[in-house]
Parts: structure tokens; C-alpha cells; sequence
């Protein structure tokens, strides 16, 4: 087990008009798993690759156990990756591929059994050691490859979306298996996924980047309660974040047919003209009647799954204003079709705001007092 910190880490490629990671400091605690999300091209695999060896670092240093290991080939770093692609070796059984690393190595055969044995019982594979790779199923193959890395005992597992290639069904399964690996091992974790879900329910923290800036680390609850930016508020959570701007009037903003107060610390600032107001679906519903609502909905799509739908529509913030887009959590069982314009009103107690201008957050509580 080690801790790993990247110190105003930079990757530069030839030709590109920007770094493709940028000024990363990032310290990750020993026996953590900490996962970095984003979207393609955000530079998530590679910080990841930089991690491994397999990429250069253009500027800053990268440290693994207190080392510096910016200039260490991979092999001296004494890491274990996972790919997303299994890269096993077809022609060897499930035992030898686990076995393989250790071979290379130099371990004994005797050891490298024993190793391998002990691999397996933890992920279930017991049956399966003399099978090949094209005997198995998506799921056990991940497995295996994740086997092999097990029995290598490193300082830290590198994972690059190792379950991006299963079904639906089977990669809830596998996410929770990784998760219970990783803690029962202890090992440091780092692992890359675009998929928020992923990110969410398996990391100890999440590292959000867009376009090789790190914009936000923290516990997932604190991503999902209070994000740092409108980018990090729009990516985390499944439907995204409702997103507009409103007009600030005195010591409040103007919402439809009401005026929501501001907290105490945006109160007064002098040439605030407009906010970016955020909320989520569950802070969003379908109102009795037009007295306690704020907005009219037009109901553009509809989602229902289940015993919850999702309803999408555009309302305005003022009669004059262009139309905003709002997504609200509903039952499932009783909802409104699409053309229809509904009621909404809002939980004034968990908007979030942020700078119209910069999308930085202003306010670090979203609990805000309604007036």
C-alpha cells in the first residue's frame, strides 16, 4: 500500500493547443480508492498512463510511497494495472494467465500456485482455473484480469474503465465486487471511468476534470450537495442538474411568480445584475395548483421508470425572458404527457448558485432560508 501525489503535473503534446493535463496537484491517501471521472478528452487516462509510466511528464513530479517516480520506467514503480480490454493470453488457462506476471518475475512455481489459488478463491474463480479466456463469460474474464493484478500484491491498482465492455446488468455486479476487493485488499486504488454512476458509488473521493484542469475533488456526497462550478453540477448526478440564470433584484432573485431571498453573504454585492440558479429533479415538482407554483412547465419528454419518472419542459423566469429547461422527479404511476403544461414549484431550501459569469459556486450552503 503507498499514498500517491502529483505535484504540478503538466503533459504536453506536440501539436496540441492545450496541455492535455494542466497544473495537476493531487494527493491520494494510502489504501484509498479514489476514482477520476470526466468526459472523453478530459485527460482522466492520461493522469492515469502518468501514474503507470507510460506516459512522459512534460513539467512537475508524480510520487508514489514519498518516492519520486517521475523518471522510473513502469516496471520500477510497482504498480498493477487493469484495462478496460482484458488482455489475456488466449492460449493459456486461467491459472497461467494469473500466474504470468509472476513468472516474468522470477517467483517459483510452487509460490506462483499458491499465489494464484488464493487469487482466485477471492474472486470466485475456483472452478475456473484450467478453463481458457474464450470459456468464460465478460464478467469472469474481468476477473481474471483483475486476478492478475491481485497477485502481484503492488503498491496501487491502476484501473482504466475496466468495466466499460459488459452489459448493463453485469457491470452493477462487478462494481460491486470491485468495491469490496479493493477494500478487503486495502490496496491504493486509482480508477478512470466517464461514467458519474461509477464515480459515485464506488470512490472513496472523485476527482471531476474537464479539459485537463481538475476542477473538483471531494466525497461524493459533497460533489452531489454542494459542486464547485456549474460544469461539476451539470456532470454529477443522473438527470444532470437544472441550470438557468435569473435576475437579481434587491435581496433577491426573481423565479417565476417569485421572489426567492439570496443568503446573507450575496446579499448587497454591488453590480450583481445575475445569478445562475441550479436545482436538482428531486428539488423540483409538480404543484397542486398555480398559487404555490413558480413556474409553468410545457412538458417537452417524458421518462418513466417505474414507481419515479423524469418529466423535461421549458418555463420561463420572466414573462420576457428566453425559455429555460427543467427536469422534475414525479411518480411514475401519475404523471403528465408530453404537451401538457403543469404547475412546478421548487425547494427553496436547496438551490444552489453560482457566478453567472465564471460558473463558480458563490454560496457553500445550499440549505438557503426562504423568505
Amino acid at each position: 500500500m503507498a499514498a500517491i501525489s502529483f505535484h504540478n503535473v503538466f503533459c504536453d503534446y506536440p501539436g496540441a493547443d492545450r496541455s492535455a493535463v494542466s497544473d495537476l496537484n493531487l494527493d491520494i491517501a494510502d489504501g484509498e480508492f479514489l476514482v477520476l471521472v470526466g468526459p472523453s478528452g478530459c485527460g482522466k487516462s492520461t493522469t492515469l498512463r502518468m501514474l503507470a509510466g507510460l506516459e512522459d511528464v512534460t513539467e512537475g513530479n508524480i510520487s508514489i510511497d514519498g518516492q519520486d517516480v517521475t523518471g522510473v520506467s513502469p516496471k520500477g514503480r510497482d504498480i498493477a494495472m487493469v484495462f478496460q480490454n482484458y488482455a489475456l493470453y488466449p492460449h493459456m488457462t486461467v491459472a497461467e494467465n494469473l500466474e504470468f506476471g509472476l513468472k516474468i518475475a522470477g517467483v517459483s512455481k510452487q509460490e506462483r500456485r499458491k499465489k494464484a489459488e488464493e487469487a482466485a478463491r477471492l474472486l470466485g474463480l475456483d472452478e475456473l482455473l484450467e478453463r481458457k479466456p474464450k470459456e468464460l463469460s465478460g464478467g469472469q474474464r474481468q476477473r481474471v484480469a483483475m486476478g492478475r493484478a491481485v497477485v502481484r500484491e503492488p503498491k496501487a491498482f491502476l484501473m482504466d474503465e475496466p468495466l466499460s465492455n459488459l452489459d448493463a446488468r453485469l457491470r452493477v455486479q462487478m462494481r460491486a465486487e470491485v468495491s469490496r476487493l479493493t477494500k478487503q485488499l486495502g490496496v491504493t486504488t486509482v480508477y478512470v471511468t466517464h461514467d458519474q454512476t461509477e464515480a459515485m458509488t464506488m470512490g472513496d473521493r472523485v476527482a471531476v476534470l474537464k479539459d485537463g484542469v481538475l476542477q473538483q475533488v471531494a466525497s461524493p456526497a459533497e460533489l452531489y450537495d454542494n459542486p464547485a462550478n456549474t460544469f461539476v453540477a451539470g456532470f454529477i448526478g443522473s438527470p444532470s442538474m437544472s441550470l438557468f440564470d435569473a435576475p437579481v433584484y434587491e435581496e433577491g432573485i426573481f423565479l417565476g411568480r417569485n421572489t426567492v431571498r439570496l443568503p446573507e453573504e450575496l446579499q448587497g454585492i454591488e453590480g450583481l445584475k445575475k445569478i445562475t440558479v441550479g436545482v436538482r429533479p428531486e428539488d423540483l415538482s409538480i404543484s397542486a395548483g398555480r398559487d404555490t407554483s413558480y413556474f409553468d412547465m410545457e412538458v417537452t419528454a417524458v421518462e418513466v421508470l417505474g414507481s419515479e419518472a423524469y418529466i423535461y419542459g421549458t418555463a420561463k423566469v420572466t414573462p420576457n425572458s428566453d425559455p429555460i429547461q427543467l427536469t422534475v422527479r414525479t411518480n411514475g404511476r401519475q404523471h403528465p404527457e408530453v404537451g401538457d403544461l403543469v404547475p412546478v414549484e421548487l425547494n427553496e431550501n436547496h438551490l444552489h448558485f453560482f457566478d453567472a459569469s465564471t460558473g463558480e459556486r458563490l454560496s457553500n450552503n445550499i440549505y438557503v432560508a426562504a423568505v
